[in-house]
Order: structure tokens, then sequence, then C-alpha cells
């Protein structure tokens, strides 16, 4: 089936008699303006995605959104688009005053927000609109230099936005739209306290007065007692009920997907000789967050085998250099988390490096199965055959296990004994020694 194949549930009174949206056309979306419709084709979207054409209506009417079931980037596309769409329907958004901001969008990791600023970029060009990005890691006096300019969309992440706050280069009184991307993940990393803070006490606009749009890949049960000022009584919610697109996106015949089952303790010297099993050619390994890359990298060399981590925080000239490094093999490994692999995707960024990666290893499960698609979409970078090989370990989410397995069999691929009978046992049970034992 394709991605349009995707379920989709709408929770909610009083909805657009707009939705769901058939294309990116005026007839559909006349409050878009033709340079948008524009910047949206060159950026590749042709048509709305399941969810966009349902979550765009609904934002565009003023209504507040939470998505629940998508990756990060399902979100960012389908919440961004009308964020932009709403601030330049607003003659009183533009210009925005230094430091005065009114929209803002919070991501919970660096890579994500950086990854959300590329595309809210992509969306605002040849606009009024002027957009940056405010994370640890990124120069702090580019950051200060554009919002004294006047900057109308700020991408950040929630420390670095009470930050800037707080020295007064950041006024949210003029917010008209908040939206947090993977609210879920935002919590579970302890950012509980500066969203209250935020939410409270830094001059944003109370939940009636601004639009609030949410993403989650699982709704927290709890987010209301949790932030009761976070949005209005009568959000919309928006469910992803299906993984079709994802299976859609995970059926490519010129990727082999294999599993491997290795506990924690064992991750480290399979992900080697994975590695070396490889010959060759260039192993991209895939973790969970970029403190991981920098474990495993030092675990790695401590084998002889030399890995870089993802050089995004270096200068260009030193990132360039990084990477080719990577190319000539002289670094056999290249470390990314899963919400970097959107920088190895971008064009020119790996010249001539695609052909030479024939190995993509998940050290740790994907967050979402959007991400899984996402490592099969790198395994398979300029039409290239690869091998992607997923490290399962005896602490997984059983959930998480059920949709692999899905997803390995929608691509065709050997979906192993034991990893039928891992799904079955409950969250943390560990694999019984004997199963264990097995291999790919």
């Amino acid at each position: 089936p394709s991605s349009m194949s995707v379920e989709i549930e709408v929770e909610g009174t009083d909805l657009p008699l707009s939705m769901p949206i058939a294309s990116f056309e005026p007839s559909d979306l006349p409050q878009l303006s033709a340079q948008l419709l524009e910047n949206l084709k060159q950026a590749g979207h042709e048509a709305p995605t399941p969810l966009q054409r349902h979550v765009v209506p609904v934002a565009l009417a003023g209504r507040d959104a939470l998505i629940v079931g998508a990756g990060r980037d399902s979100q960012a596309a389908s919440l961004l688009l009308p964020v932009v769409a709403r601030l330049m329907l607003d003659p009183r958004a533009l210009p925005a005053k230094s430091g005065g901001l009114r929209a803002v969008v919070l991501a919970p990791t660096r890579e994500a927000a950086s990854a959300t600023v590329r595309e809210a970029r992509q969306l605002v060009l040849r606009t009024p609109l002027r957009c940056t990005l405010a994370c640890g890691g990124t120069p702090l006096d580019e950051t200060l230099a554009e919002l004294s300019a006047g900057v109308e969309l700020l991408v950040a992440t929630p420390g670095r936005l009470v930050d800037l706050v707080e020295r007064g280069r950041a006024v949210l009184g003029g917010v008209k739209v908040l939206a947090l991307l993977e609210v879920d993940r935002l919590l579970d990393l302890g950012f509980e306290p500066q969203l209250r803070r935020l939410l409270l006490l830094q001059g944003l606009p109370s939940a009636h007065e601004r639009q609030t749009l949410l993403g989650c890949a699982v709704k927290p049960p709890d987010l209301q007692r949790r932030l009761p000022e976070l949005a209005r009584g009568d959000m919309v919610q928006v469910n992803v009920t299906g993984i079709a697109a994802v299976h859609a996106g995970c059926r490519n015949v010129l990727v082999e997907q294999r599993v491997v089952y290795a506990e924690e303790r064992d991750k480290q010297p399979e992900l080697g000789k994975l590695v070396r099993r490889t010959g060759e050619g260039l192993t991209v390994v895939v973790c969970s967050t970029r403190r991981r890359c920098e474990m495993v990298a030092y675990l790695l060399q401590g084998e002889g085998l030399t890995a870089l981590v993802q050089p995004d925080r270096l200068k260009p000239k030193e990132r360039e250099a990084a990477l080719q490094a990577f190319a000539t093999g002289a670094s056999r490994v290249l470390l990314v988390c899963d919400a970097g692999l959107a920088e190895l995707n971008l064009p020119g960024l790996l010249p001539g490096l695609g052909g030479r990666v024939s190995h993509v290893v998940g050290f740790d499960l994907p967050a979402s199965m959007d991400d899984y698609a996402a490592r099969v979409a790198c395994t398979a970078r300029g039409g290239r055959t690869g091998l992607l090989s997923t490290l399962i370990g005896e602490n997984e989410s059983k959930e998480a296990l059920v949709q692999l397995m899905g997803l390995l069999r929608a691509s065709d691929s050997e979906v192993p004994r034991w990893l039928e009978g891992q799904a079955t046992l409950s969250h943390s049970a560990p694999l019984p020694s004997a199963v264990a034992a097995g291999g790919w």
C-alpha cells in the first residue's frame, strides 16, 4: 500500500469543513501564499501526507491540535506549515521587533531542533519571515545577533529558550503560536520544570490568547495534569492509528534488513564484529542519542577501530576534513543519532560517499518506526544496495518489537523465532539463554 493508506482518526468537535484537504493547491488551501506553495514544491512536498491532510486545516483554523502516534519528522512537517502560513496571514506579525517573537517551536534535543529549523528555513525562503535556532552547541553570539535584528519564528530547546528569556534577549509576550515537537520526549528528558517556567513565569500569553500545537509518538497519560496551562480544553487530537506509511518506507528491495540479538553488555563487541565483517566498506552506526554515540566511539577505538561522531558541531572546514577522513576510510565508522540522519541525507554533504557506505547498524532500537524507516532510506542512499542490521537487547519495549516485526514482514525480511518469542514477553524480561545465543 502507499503512504496514503495510513489510518488517521480525529477526535474533536466543531471541526473545519475543509478537512481533510486533498492537495496543496489554492483551491484546497486559499490561505497559503503563492511563494509558500512554491517553497513546498521546491522542498519536495508535492502532495500532503495523510497526517498533513487532517492537521493543516485544523491548525489553519486556529484550533489547538495534538498529534499522537507520529515520528518527529512527520510532526514537524505537519505543524511547521500552518505555523508559517498563520504568521504570513497576520500583518501584525511582521516585522518582529528586536527580541520580539511571534512563534516558538520547541524540540527536545539539539539534533531535533537543528533538523526542524532546516525545514522551517525552506518554508520561509523568499518571504518576509525570519527564523533562527537557539540550542546548546550553537554559537550564542550568532543567535543573539539574529534576535536583535528581529526574528518571527524561533526553533529552540527549552533550556536555551529559558536562558534567552531570562537574559531579556527573547520576549514571549507577542507569541501567537507555540508548538512542541515530541512532547513525550520533552517530559521524559526532564524538561517539565523549564516548560512550566515558560508557561507561567516568562510573559508567554495564556493558552486562551495563543494557539498551541503539539506532537508526540505516545501521548503522556498525565499530560494535562503536569502541564495544565499548556493548551485550551477544546484541543483537536489527530491519531495516527496505522503504520502503513512506515511499511511503505521500509519496503526497499535495495536493503537487506537483519536483526541481531545482543544484551547491553555484549552490544559493543557484537558491533565490532559487524564492522569487521563489512570488509573495505564503510559503516554508519545509529544510536539513540549523541552522548551514546560518543560512548560507542570511545569503546570502538579501544578495539582499534577508528570512529567519527557526527561532526555537526565542528566548524565548516573541520567538518569537511572529518567527513573526508571517513570517505577515504581513515575512519571506518561514522556514528550518528537518529535526528542526525537528516544531515547525512542532505545533498552534497557526503559527496561521492554513498557507494562506499555498505552497512548501517542500529545500535539501539529507534524511538519510533518513522526513525527506522529513515535508517532504511539512509542504507539505500543514492540507489545503492546495503545491509541494515539492528541490535536487539533484553529489555526492549514489547510494542516496539511488535512494530519492528511488522516492518520486517512488510519488507519480506526474515523474522527470527527468538524475536517472535521476545515480543511476547514482558517489557523487562530477558531472553532465555538458549535463545540469546542466536545470531541473525
